[in-house]
């Protein structure tokens, strides 16, 4: 039996969780922080004819080519934020910052590269394809699922026909997560139910970028599904006794809000692991709603998104299911 490299960060709470899992199932793993490689490992990647031989040394572990046969990468698109945070407290030039993180994403994308004959949870670039908005809703709508009517675009005239078509009830939403800082305060990019007043006062603005509008569909509930491997873990989450909760829920910290297991059709859950199937997913987060008359409507898909607050909230055994899913691969392989 070979190892298990774990690609993650130094604070991420729910690999310490599945850790202990795996220690109580007796499987053998490394934890590689990406936050902790520019100051705490030392590695060398050296070539020999056809051979590429490599080591990472880091947190008293050392890594080699042949020491493991399984990788679960968590948090793939935002793992050097962390990485970025620690650099910046001790180097202050920003072109050497700049180079230095993009010098580490490329040696690391490198790495993915020449491992990509090992068993990936999930695989780097299936996280990329399956992180993508546009066609998350093209293939739930080729699957059966409902999804919001959605215009992207940079043209303000077919935005304002598409908010008006709608009644001025939409919503404005950003294609990812985005958290920036700005004189030591921290800003965040979440979903928006806009009015056509707001809509004509940042009107020019959609000629910038890609603003993507969707109608804005009265919810009864929202779900949050867990797919792990080939077991589902839904969760209602009761948004709508919070004003604040109301357009995105992760505006407030999730103990405010109502959380129960719920049990979720056989055809809806049936679709949702196709879903992941035509991704290449072991695991991923997707969202969904129920509308005011019963009706289930896929929103988007995160192949990363975090669960570790529902297992807290609702005692769920996700940290063991996910355990119990890299074991084995780490047997079969």
């Amino acid at each position: 039996m070979n190892n298990i490299l774990i690609i993650t960060s130094s604070v991420d709470i729910s690999v310490n969780e599945v850790c202990k899992e795996l220690d109580k199932l007796g499987s053998k793993y490394f934890r590689l922080n990406i936050d902790e490689i520019i100051f705490g490992s030392n590695f060398s990647f050296k070539k020999n004819d056809k051979i590429w031989e490599y080591f990472f040394k880091i947190s008293g572990n050392t890594i080699q080519n042949d020491t493991f046969n399984v990788v679960w990468q968590i948090g793939t698109i935002e793992l050097f934020t962390m990485f970025e945070k620690k650099m910046n407290n001790v180097i202050d030039i920003e072109f050497s910052k700049r180079f230095i993180k993009e010098e580490y994403r490329q040696f690391l994308l490198s790495f993915y590269i020449l491992n990509r004959n090992k068993r990936w949870v999930n695989g780097y670039q299936n996280v990329i394809s399956a992180n993508q908005k546009m066609p998350n809703l093209v293939l739930a709508s080729d699957l059966g699922l409902r999804t919001p009517k959605t215009i992207i675009t940079n043209n303000s005239d077919e935005a304002e026909k598409f908010c008006s078509e709608n009644n001025w009830n939409v919503i404005v939403k950003p294609f990812k997560f985005i958290e920036f800082e700005n004189r030591n305060n921290l800003y965040y990019a979440f979903a928006n139910k806009i009015n056509e007043t707001e809509f004509h006062k940042f009107k020019n603005n959609i000629a910038l970028a890609p603003t993507m509008l969707q109608e804005y569909i009265e919810k009864d509930i929202e779900l949050r599904v867990t797919i792990i491997g080939d077991k589902v873990f839904a969760v209602a989450i009761n948004s709508q006794t919070n004003d604040i909760s109301k357009n995105d829920w992760r505006i407030i910290d999730p103990s405010k809000i109502e959380h129960s297991e719920f049990t979720l059709p056989k055809e809806i859950e049936e679709k949702l692991i196709l879903f992941n199937q035509f991704y290449g997913l072991d695991y991923s987060g997707i969202d969904l709603i129920i509308d005011k008359q019963g009706d289930f409507v896929f929103l988007e898909c995160n192949p990363e998104g975090e669960w570790y607050w529902l297992e807290e909230i609702l005692a769920l055994p996700m940290a063991k299911t996910f355990a119990e899913l890299l074991n084995s691969y780490q047997i079969l392989d």
